[in-house]
């Protein structure tokens, strides 16, 4: 393996990580071609980090208190509780339907 190229590919991971770009932005960014970031990727020993994105609805909140053992989501002015996680399922229905109101009228 030519160590030169593998030293460019590694900047390019320790830049990618500061980044906060998913791979395909990133790429396009720096010009980069994405299959060659994934064959580089599993090549090179290096822990890649997760895009640090916030999304921009940014209307739950979570937070879990140790005294009362609760789980507590707050959603706009709703709030809802729970001894231990709630199905995934589950709770992605009653987000939307919290979110968007009942559409049986």
């Amino acid at each position: 393996m030519n160590e030169n190229l593998k030293e460019k590919w590694h900047q390019h991971f320790l830049k990618f990580n500061e980044s906060n770009l998913s791979i395909k932005e990133f790429c396009i960014k720096n010009d980069l071609i994405k299959s060659q970031f994934y064959y580089w990727k599993s090549r090179i020993p290096i822990r890649l980090a997760a895009p640090k994105k916030i999304s921009k609805s940014n209307f739950l909140s979570f937070s879990e208190k140790a005294k009362k053992e609760l789980i507590t989501f707050k959603i706009g002015d709703h709030q809802i509780s729970f001894s231990s996680l709630p199905d995934a399922i589950w709770m992605a229905k009653f987000i939307k339907e919290v979110q968007y109101g009942s559409s049986k009228a």
